[in-house]
């Protein structure tokens, strides 16, 4: 059980770690491999974003701050199993 959890949350946080990489490479949004990711990834991203104000801010800072929290979550997760 505990595999899986590490496996799930591990997953989800490189998938924020790729969004944000492909963001700063001239990729098309259109292609299937990153619209998958995007649909994944943005509906976790985007109240968080709404939320630090991101039109205001020079950069997003919404996938730092999703990954902090799936870190806690994740270990509060795992005190829980264990």
């Amino acid at each position: 059980m505990t595999t899986l959890i590490i496996l799930v949350f591990g997953i989800f946080k490189l998938m924020i770690v790729v969004r944000v990489i492909i963001s700063w490479i001239p990729i098309d949004q259109g292609n299937p491999i990153v619209e998958w990711l995007i649909n994944w990834t943005e509906p976790v991203l985007e109240p968080v974003r709404r939320i630090l104000g991101g039109d205001r801010l020079p950069i997003d800072l919404s996938p730092l701050i999703v990954l902090l929290v799936l870190q806690l979550v994740e270990q509060g997760i795992m005190r829980v199993v264990l």
